[in-house]
């Protein structure tokens, strides 16, 4: 069994191939190929939950299950955030194929699954791929920096605005940027950029919303900080604007997001990114809402990515 420690999970991880890998399972979880139950939530004191999330495919004959750990309270106790493992084996024998750490995971492929949420609405406004945007990143932690990565490399000329609780970590955050080419800024107030930027998306740890404004018409927001019904980024005002222009990650995004569940909206007919995304979202003048909450099967997209990228041997179904 291979062991991956962070680092070598992350570089098996590139971005078009792990893109590509969401979007294969996407397709085969459709074809009824690859499949996740709910995923279980273990709470372990007010701040602090265990998740379990497995997942199997069919065609790469593949099953992983991940198990992590949320402390919401661990920054101030200088601990990370999130810590766990991503189990790998081989379907047809139950062999284990490989460990790959947890948080560089669930940090690339929430990012990867992102850029493929805004590659499906694009599609649905039947607007072609542009090739830059202006984007608005709330929160520079593990998930903000992601994203940058992953929409610089999958978008070239992207120009990046970048927020978060102090702003010293938005000018660290852009100031790495900086360095590897990136074209990055920070910037004190969120609210005050709106007008410029066509693509926000919101990474904190949602203890308090973030977008507390709604941004200029035909935005695209991407909230992936909650993931609890108790959680949520996006004020009111705003999801009063956004209405049911909805896109969600998985069915399962609807009895966990907050910013659905506070503001009482029927998740009933809202597409999901297996649903392709069209006919339901709106024309390219109207803001809409990509929610995420995460789902095993992006797990075990990567682990089917990272197991390939390492060089994991394969054997053919029994």
């Amino acid at each position: 069994m291979k062991i991956l420690d962070a680092a070598a999970t992350a570089r098996a991880l590139g971005w078009p191939a792990l893109v590509a890998a969401i979007e294969a399972i996407i397709r085969d979880s459709n074809a009824g190929q690859a499949s996740a139950p709910p995923r279980v939530g273990v709470p372990l004191g007010d701040d602090a939950v265990w998740l379990l999330m497995p997942a199997m495919s069919k065609p790469a004959d593949l099953a992983a299950c991940k198990l992590i750990t949320v402390h919401a309270g661990n920054p101030a106790r200088g601990l990370p955030t999130i810590q766990g493992d991503i189990l790998v084996i081989r379907a047809s024998t139950g062999e284990r194929l490989a460990l790959l750490d947890g948080p560089a995971v669930t940090a690339r492929r929430t990012a990867a699954v992102t850029a493929v949420a805004i590659r499906q609405i694009q599609q649905a406004r039947s607007a072609p791929p542009r090739p830059a945007a202006d984007c608005l990143i709330i929160g520079c932690g593990v998930q903000g920096r992601s994203h940058l990565e992953a929409l610089a490399a999958l978008y070239p000329g992207t120009r990046f605005l970048l927020c978060s609780r102090t702003f010293a970590s938005a000018q660290a955050l852009a100031a790495e940027a900086g360095a590897r080419g990136i074209d990055a800024r920070a910037v004190p107030d969120p609210d005050a950029v709106l007008a410029e930027v066509d693509l926000v998306v919101t990474c904190t740890n949602a203890q308090q919303d973030c977008l507390r404004k709604p941004p200029r018409d035909g935005t695209i927001i991407a909230a992936i900080g909650s993931f609890r019904p108790d959680m949520s980024e996006v004020a009111p005002e705003v999801m009063s604007v956004i209405g049911r222009n909805i896109l969600l990650d998985s069915a399962d995004a609807g009895h966990e997001a907050g910013e659905l569940i506070r503001n009482g909206i029927d998740v009933d007919g809202l597409p999901t990114l297996f649903s392709g995304g069209a006919p339901a979202l709106p024309a390219a003048d109207r803001t809409v809402l990509f929610k995420s909450c995460g789902n095993a099967l992006w797990d075990l997209a990567a682990a089917q990515a990272a197991t390939r990228e390492s060089g994991q041997p394969r054997k053919s179904p029994a």
